[in-house]
């Protein structure tokens, strides 16, 4: 399969995988009562499971999914150490965000507050939001890969990458709670 075909489909199935993810969410939060403290448990242990699992793999670039493997065996080689750092620091956001999740679940432990009441125009601006951020960094991480012509050329691309993850992540979650207390001030 050539590079572009393989790209394509990568990004094609990512975001198909994001929208079922999506919609099988707020079915599920539609149909039963969770409260808040349920969802950041099972969120944590969804996060620490992905970060476990991804430490325990290693160097290993099998996935379920035969496009994602194509991808890993691809940047695997063109990387060479780099892709090693970037499984690693994944692994690490990952158990991060999980025991920020499970720090949120025992502050709310005691709420029966339910999730959401559906705000159509909050959660159509949310996805929207959360598929272009997926795909922008998606994009610029392949243009990245894809563009250069040896290892060393990606020397320093995971520590680069964290840093802006973490200004683009703190902006786009300033934004999201902006928006989210306009929506909260114009319902009461």
């Amino acid at each position: 399969m050539d590079l572009k075909k393989m790209r394509v489909k990568q990004v094609a199935t990512t975001n198909v995988l994001l929208i079922m993810s999506v919609t099988l969410y707020f079915t599920i939060i539609s149909i039963f009562n969770i409260t808040i403290s349920q969802f950041f448990f099972v969120f944590g242990v969804i996060t620490l499971l992905q970060a476990v699992y991804t430490f325990l793999k290693r160097s290993s670039t099998k996935s379920i999914i035969p496009i994602y493997e194509q991808v890993a065996i691809y940047e695997k080689e063109k990387m060479g150490k780099e892709w090693k750092k970037q499984r690693k620091s994944n692994s690490l956001w990952n158990l991060f965000l999980s025991g920020l999740m499970f720090f949120n679940f025992f502050i709310n432990r005691g709420s029966t507050d339910v999730m959401f009441q559906f705000d159509l125009g909050f959660i159509l601006i949310l996805v929207i939001s959360v598929l272009f951020m997926v795909n922008l960094s998606l994009f610029l991480h392949i243009r990245k890969v894809d563009q250069a012509r040896t290892a060393d050329d990606l020397k320093g691309y995971t520590k680069e990458l964290n840093v802006k993850g973490v200004i683009i992540g703190s902006i786009f979650a300033v934004v999201i709670i902006i928006i989210t207390i306009v929506i909260i001030m114009n319902t009461i």
